[in-house]
């Protein structure tokens, strides 16, 4: 459970951190409509495993049984934040 609540902690810090320029450095104008639906890859892959992670990992959270001094709970609002950040980005990139 530890090692969960550090990794979902270190993964918040580097989303929050990197999302906005991950969003930016791969943003492609020729690929402007890769949407799976049109049979086209996944757009922004590492965004969107980077997003399940974090569900993966706020579930984790939830289901710790210590409070481990309050830092699971600030665990869990980074990881909410983190994954309102990626959510955002992907948004974004619609425009």
């Amino acid at each position: 459970m530890k090692t969960s609540l550090i990794a979902a902690a270190a993964l918040a810090a580097l989303l929050l951190g990197g999302a906005g320029t991950a969003v930016y450095a791969q943003r492609d104008d020729s690929q402007r409509d890769s949407r799976p639906e049109f049979g086209r890859r996944e757009r922004h892959p590492e965004l969107q495993r980077a997003l399940r992670a974090l569900r993966n990992a706020r579930s984790d959270l939830q289901r710790g049984a210590h409070d481990f001094g309050g830092h699971r709970i600030k665990a869990l609002r980074a990881t909410d934040d983190a994954i309102r950040q990626v959510e955002e980005a992907l948004r974004f990139d619609r425009r």
